[in-house]
């Protein structure tokens, strides 16, 4: 199973945005084209962070013409077996009641997540959909959401030059000091 499309739309830095991967995907682009806003939703639906993930009022994307804020976001990610019938194998057994079968020969979950803001109230929605975008009536979402995350968590990586920001100073201001207080710190490891 792998992640085969994600729709966006109405969140943070992305008004509308409906992105097909494959099994090896590079995200690369300018500066605000919505890199960052993409690695947010994902992290935010597929973090093995508990509880799971609330809206607020911050992640609606805000229309740039007219400052206006969107009042509804929805996010779609549609996962894919990697082989026909690879559904089937044990680790996927408890997310069978999940799998639409496609016009191909290959199934697919449609997991939605949508929220609406109100009166400065956010609610936040999460389900599990047909091929037609309906609903699929299931006992316990979080119980194959969990299953999912588990199975597929989003873990973000930060940049290593931002974890010692006096470092890349010390670097861009006075190379010669960072260079004997390297020294000395390789001469305290030895």
């Amino acid at each position: 199973m792998y992640l085969q499309q994600v729709e966006i739309s109405g969140f943070r830095g992305i008004n509308r945005l409906s992105l097909t991967l494959d099994h090896n995907t590079v995200l690369i682009g300018e500066n605000t084209w919505g890199k960052s806003s993409l690695l947010d939703a994902l992290t935010i639906l597929l973090s093995p962070r508990q509880p799971l993930y609330q809206f607020n009022q911050h992640d609606f994307h805000h229309l740039v013409a007219t400052d206006e804020q969107i009042n509804n976001l929805q996010i779609i990610l549609v996962f894919c077996e990697n082989q026909p019938n690879n559904h089937k194998v044990s680790r996927f057994k408890h997310l069978l009641p999940l799998w639409i079968k496609g016009d191909d020969e290959y199934k697919r979950i449609y997991y939605r997540v949508s929220a609406e803001q109100q009166n400065n109230i956010v609610a936040t929605e999460r389900c599990f959909l047909d091929k037609q975008g309906n609903k699929l009536v299931l006992n316990d979402n979080n119980k194959y959401i969990q299953q999912i995350i588990r199975l597929y968590p989003v873990l973000r990586l930060r940049d290593a030059r931002f974890l010692h920001p006096t470092a890349t100073t010390l670097y861009a201001t006075d190379y010669k000091k960072l260079a004997v207080k390297f020294a000395n710190q390789l001469q305290q490891l030895a």
